[in-house]
């Protein structure tokens, strides 16, 4: 299927945003592990607008507008897993070279 639907359904389905600015992070996919053909597709969405205003899905907090300082913190603390981690890295990577 497109990946790039399947991720815009995922992030209006789990955060409840939609619209904006999509940029492929990895187009080829990182490996999500050394055993495993199946690959991981980071996107970063740039001005998406919030379409349902959702409190938590599935017992995870949905937080909107955190500062990308704060980003920073939460990964360095710890407190993020591995691939919510390694995404937001590129993430803010992306947006450095964008200049935004």
């Amino acid at each position: 299927g497109d990946l790039l639907e399947a991720a815009r359904g995922e992030l209006r389905a789990e955060a409840g945003l939609d619209g904006g600015t999509w940029v492929a992070l990895c187009p080829e996919g990182i490996p999500q592990d050394a055993h495993s053909k199946d690959r991981v597709h980071p996107y970063l969405v740039i001005d998406s607008q919030v379409q349902l205003p959702l409190s938590s899905r599935d017992g995870v907090e949905i937080e909107h507008g955190v500062r990308l300082d704060e980003v920073l913190r939460r990964v360095y603390a710890g407190e993020m897993l591995g691939p919510a981690a390694m995404a937001s890295m590129m993430a803010m990577d992306k947006l450095h070279q964008l200049n935004l």
